[in-house]
């Protein structure tokens, strides 16, 4: 099964971003072989990262919020928000593999949200919508497509997402993204974080017993680890 992961940024995470490099790395090597597409998204200035794209192959939904929630960003409060959804390659093949990068030109993640009720004129519409990405001019900048599903494998009618190499001008729209996937670990977690305070080891780390520093409670008000040791976790 292939999954589509997004993960929005919170604001102003970019220098905790920049302290997980390494961690995020190392947590992404052990899917490099069934990794088809990744890479972070920018705000239109080009440099400000706003969120993280990745499609990989898991066994299961379990394996696929394993990868999302476990991940070492997730884990440290970087993301706001975070998107999981069943993925069909279209293309049947990876972005590696896409031969037709054009110097000068620049990527851009693209997620079509569909309006309800759409679903057969979406039907309708299938055979032309495969003409104009992949027969017509886009077809040698279009590096990896394909619809986002349901877990029985039923095409969302709510969403579509291309990974393109295209030098036309574009504009960011903010998209509504449902927490579902996620909602219940996070109402856990809190939960747990209230008993902490009750009780009054609230800001203290589990494993070492050290204070967990302040900005990184107000990223993620429920971390139970300093960043010391959720490294460590993580390296294991």
């Amino acid at each position: 099964m292939d999954y589509f992961v997004y993960c929005r940024d919170r604001p102003e995470t970019e220098a905790l971003r920049s302290e997980l490099v390494e961690d995020h790395w190392s947590f992404m090597d052990r899917y490099a072989d069934t990794m088809i597409a990744r890479g972070p998204t920018f705000a239109p200035d080009g440099t400000t990262v706003t969120g993280s794209m990745h499609i990989v192959g898991l066994p299961d939904p379990a394996a696929a919020r394993t990868f999302a929630f476990a991940e070492p960003n997730y884990r440290a409060g970087v993301y706001d928000d975070v998107l999981i959804r069943r993925w069909s390659n279209t293309l049947g093949r990876t972005m590696w593999e896409f031969s037709g990068a054009v110097a000068g030109y620049h990527r851009f993640l693209i997620i079509g949200h569909g309006r309800p009720g759409m679903a057969a004129v979406r039907d309708d519409l299938h055979l032309a919508q495969r003409r104009y990405l992949l027969d017509g001019d886009h077809r040698d900048r279009v590096i990896v497509c394909g619809p986002l599903l349901s877990e029985d494998a039923g095409e969302e009618t709510a969403y579509d997402n291309h990974l393109a190499d295209t030098a036309t001008e574009t504009y960011d729209r903010e998209l509504d993204y449902t927490l579902e996937e996620n909602s219940e670990h996070l109402l856990g977690e809190i939960d747990a974080a209230l008993q902490r305070i009750e009780n009054g080891t609230y800001g203290t780390c589990t494993n070492c017993g050290s204070q967990i520093p302040e900005e990184r409670l107000e990223a993620l008000p429920w971390a139970t680890l300093c960043i010391g040791c959720q490294r460590d976790r993580e390296r294991r």
